[in-house]
């Protein structure tokens, strides 16, 4: 039973450190360091403190303000060109036959799909033949050159996912020196979160701390003297660590961190980590969350590509979908991850640019993060940690790759609203950090700047497109439009199963019209309320269906749609003659 805070004397509270032996555990290294808000108030009340604390300054309000506006304002500003440019290309080919061919929705789409397909192969065949190193006869002799910790944060997570994601983490094969695991919450409704933790790796190889505070607001004598030194006196001094691949079947052999600190967010959480991680003289840390089932030789085959280049800053792995089978969304869902992953991060990792390294699955450089932890922290980008934290990489000059050998599966939406949301999210993630990314990217690498513009201006060429060929009139255009989408969808899924032996990808096609229907009015609404920096979801202890608020947008978005097809009143008897 994990000790809370209200368990401790008030009496206690003025000692500048707590460790106390919890009941059952006499004799061994599970120690609580206890930091609380009495001992932090020399914190608060010192103004030179202020730059490390977690409110925002004015100075960073007003540069999300404006990082915001001008990502704002390149998108609308995409937007109307496209829409004129778009008029014109479909007047003109409308006249011609096979106009659909000659639209520049078709041919600019079809290009960039047969160029990634074909940079996501050289870099599979890449990728095989380097994790030779990690297989068969060669896996004995692999040694990884630095200590690998295993970081992974939550909130309240589903209980069953978060067990099989601490047993994922305790059959991994990789070189493990520690695994930390920061629980967003000190609350009692938290505890069980670190009680699971003790249930899985025993008392003996567990050290819990418990933080009344954010690690962020602890200046750096009291962290060091109240939280480093301690866990580091508990890890010892790593002689027993090899960095060795461990055997098939054999004993995980490294001792476990669980942190609670104060619910201040997933970035709070992951800074705590990092920052502890850091200053324990870590060399390498991978990433997961607490829903995820990590892959066995997920850790080997990273740490194999880390390594095999000093520039490499971070990797990332093939992530998939555990729950596909439950609804039609979660299947459409994981579908679209395989082409997410092994097409699209396969192909820009071929140039070393993969610019999102998901929150289920990284390994990154401790040096690097060293360097960008500080600004990453107090970014005025408010959304996607895990996308930022790639971004800041990669502005290092370092790059960035994947490989479909490191496998892992993850939980996704069942119910659409849930999925709305979710995609909501991530819409913001990509559209706030507009404006910061382009100031970069043309410098570093072409094909990165390519992918970034593309994915600004497709799904609003995609919009004006419908709307346009919509109250065109013209039979003959709405038949081109579907035509074209679904053909291109069912070229890559072809291509896809051909690869992967999945059947189950030709069913892609179907995903135009998730796009189509949900996905195009979702982007729109996330780019007009980018000024909402509210996360959007909350924990999976207590989930729910969703708030129906978040269909108006689809609504409205099917009202044009209907109302387009009722005004095309040649629309269906225009296109019987036609054909």
């Amino acid at each position: 039973m994990v000790t809370s805070r209200n368990d401790f004397r008030d009496e206690e509270r003025v000692e500048s450190a707590i460790y106390e032996t919890l009941p059952g555990t006499e004799g061994t290294n599970r120690v609580h360091v206890h930091v609380t808000k009495d001992r932090m108030k020399d914190i608060m009340d010192d103004a030179n403190q202020a730059s490390i604390r977690k409110k925002r300054s004015p100075n960073i309000m007003i540069q999300r303000i404006i990082d915001t506006n001008a990502s704002v304002a390149i998108v609308i500003g995409a937007m109307v060109i496209i829409y004129i440019l778009n008029i014109k290309l479909l007047t003109i080919s409308m006249a011609l036959p096979l106009s659909w061919v000659l639209t520049a929705c078709g041919v600019v789409t079809l290009t960039h799909y047969i160029f990634e397909m074909l940079f996501a192969l050289v870099n599979k065949y890449k990728m095989d033949k380097l994790g030779r190193k990690v297989l068969g006869k060669q896996r004995a002799s692999f040694r990884c050159n630095g200590k690998v910790a295993l970081q992974i944060v939550g909130y309240r997570e589903d209980p069953d996912y978060f067990r099989n994601c601490i047993i994922s983490a305790r059959d991994c094969y990789g070189p493990i020196y520690v695994l930390c695991v920061v629980v967003d919450g000190h609350e009692e409704q938290d505890a069980y979160m670190a009680e699971t933790i003790t249930e899985v790796f025993g008392h003996e190889n567990t050290m819990h701390i418990i933080l009344d505070d954010i690690a962020a607001n602890i200046d750096d004598g009291k962290w060091k003297k109240e939280v480093v030194k301690p866990v580091s006196e508990y890890l010892g001094d790593g002689s027993e660590y090899t960095g060795k691949i461990r055997p098939y079947g054999g004993k995980q052999g490294f001792k476990v961190l669980t942190i609670r600190q104060l619910h201040e967010g997933k970035r709070s959480a992951m800074h705590c980590a990092m920052r502890l991680l850091i200053d324990l003289g870590i060399d390498y840390i991978m990433m997961t969350d607490s829903d995820t089932r990590l892959g066995p030789n997920s850790l080997a085959h990273m740490i194999n590509l880390l390594e095999s280049d000093n520039n490499i800053g971070a990797v990332t792995g093939d992530i998939e979908i555990f729950n596909a089978n439950k609804s039609p969304v979660s299947f459409l869902s994981a579908v679209r991850y395989w082409f997410a992953f092994n097409m699209e991060r396969a192909a820009q990792s071929l140039f070393g640019v993969v610019w999102c390294v998901s929150g289920p699955l990284g390994l990154y450089r401790a040096r690097d993060i060293r360097r960008v932890l500080h600004d990453w922290y107090y970014s005025p980008c408010a959304y996607g940690e895990d996308r930022h934290l790639t971004i800041r990489i990669l502005s290092l000059g370092r790059t960035v790759k994947y490989t479909h050998l490191a496998k892992c599966t993850t939980e996704s939406p069942t119910n659409l609203i849930r999925w709305i949301v979710q995609q909501t999210r991530w819409t913001k993630s990509f559209y706030s950090e507009l404006g910061f990314n382009l100031l970069w990217t043309f410098r570093i690498n072409f094909y990165l700047t390519w992918v970034l513009l593309y994915e600004v201006v497709y799904p609003f060429f995609v919009t004006a497109t419908i709307v346009i060929v919509l109250f065109s009139s013209c039979p003959i255009s709405v038949a081109t439009l579907v035509v074209l989408m679904v053909s291109i969808c069912a070229f890559r899924a072809l291509v896809a199963t051909v690869i992967s032996k999945k059947p189950r990808l030709l069913f892609y096609f179907m995903f135009s019209f998730l796009y189509i229907l949900f996905l195009i009015p979702t982007k729109i609404v996330a780019v007009m309320c980018l000024w909402d920096t509210r996360w959007g979801t909350s924990n999976r202890l207590f989930v729910s269906n969703g708030n129906p608020v978040h269909l108006i947008p689809v609504f409205l978005w099917f009202c044009v749609l209907v109302i387009g097809i009722i005004l095309n009143e040649n629309l269906f008897f225009g296109l019987i003659n036609y054909i």
